[in-house]
C-alpha cells in the first residue's frame, strides 16, 4: 500500500505530520508500506526548492521520498492532481491500496497540541494501515 501526503516545509500542520510520519514509516516500512510526500513550496527556483526539501529530510530523518510538485496555492495542487476533484488543505493524505485504488483521502492534521484528538488520529490512521495490509 502507498500512502501520499501532500503538504510543504513552510505548513506547520505538515511539519507535525512528517514528524509523526517519519518515525513511523522507518517502524512499518517492512510491512509493505511506502511513503510519498508531494512538496508543494512558496517558490519554484531550484536552488531553494533543493535546500528547502534537504534541510527538512535531514531535520526530521525522512526515509520515504519526497518530491516537488509546484508553487505552494490550492489551485496549482488541484491542477497538478486533478483526480482529486479539488484540494482542499495542506496537508492532505491520501491512502492507496494493494489494488491502486484510493481507499481514503484526510485532510488536515491533528497535532500533538491537540491532545485527544491527536490520540484519536493515530488510532486511526494505524486502524487504517492495518485494514489496507490486511486486505
Amino acid at each position: 500500500m502507498v500512502i501520499v501526503t501532500i503538504g510543504g516545509t513552510w505548513c506547520p500542520n505538515c511539519v507535525d505530520e512528517t514528524s509523526f510520519l517519519a518515525p513511523w514509516y522507518t517502524a512499518n516500512h517492512a510491512r509493505g508500506v511506502e511513503i510519498v510526500s508531494i512538496q508543494y513550496e512558496r517558490s519554484t527556483e531550484p536552488a531553494y526548492v533543493r535546500k528547502v526539501l534537504t534541510r527538512f529530510r535531514e531535520k526530521y530523518n525522512i526515509g520515504y521520498d519526497q518530491v516537488f510538485g509546484g508553487l505552494a496555492d490550492k489551485q496549482g495542487v488541484a491542477r497538478s492532481l486533478p483526480a482529486l476533484n479539488g484540494f482542499l488543505a495542506f496537508p492532505t493524505t491520501i491512502f492507496i491500496d494493494r489494488k491502486g485504488k484510493v481507499a481514503q483521502i484526510h485532510t488536515g492534521y491533528s497535532g500533538p497540541a491537540t491532545g485527544s484528538y491527536y490520540r484519536h488520529f493515530v488510532e486511526e490512521f494505524n486502524e487504517e494501515v492495518d485494514y489496507l495490509l490486511g486486505n
